[in-house]
């Protein structure tokens, strides 16, 4: 099991691989390796989007022909998670990335997993570094170490 339950767990984005923007089409959330998404039932937080039309419902639709999508020009850092209405632990996060249809390559390339009992005050559970070469709506699967 990943140890840690939560009601709060988003990937916080510090680097992605276009400089303006960061996209993702669908984000999971995984309890066991392999496991189906637990990202049903709460609500999906984000720090901002692009515009509406980019918010963080997008990433938990269903659907990577839809996606949220920050504009990093207005503040690198950005964050896309779920509020589950129960306390779950993640040992995976799955990401999509983007079909292609905002502005290129905007996958995130560096970020950490981070839950937090509050919304406020956030622990890091684990970090990727230097995911580059996405192709267009690929999923990638990260695994806590």
């Amino acid at each position: 099991t990943g140890g840690i339950a939560a009601r709060r767990w988003r990937i916080l984005i510090t680097e992605s691989v276009d400089i303006e923007y960061v996209t993702v089409a669908e984000l999971s959330v995984r309890a066991t390796i392999g496991g189906p998404n637990q990202c049903t039932g709460g609500t999906p937080i984000a720090s901002d989007s692009y515009q509406p039309g980019w918010n963080e419902l997008k990433a938990c639709d269903g659907s990577n022909s839809t996606q949220w999508a920050k504009d990093r020009r207005y503040g690198a850092e950005g964050w896309l998670g779920y509020y589950f209405a129960v306390p779950v632990e993640c040992l995976q996060v799955a990401i999509t990335s983007d079909n292609g249809g905002f502005a290129g390559h905007a996958e995130p390339k560096d970020f950490s997993i981070q839950y937090s009992a509050d919304g406020a005050t956030w622990v890091t559970s684990w970090s990727v570094t230097g995911s580059i070469g996405w192709s267009y709506g690929e999923t990638r699967v990260f695994t806590k170490p």
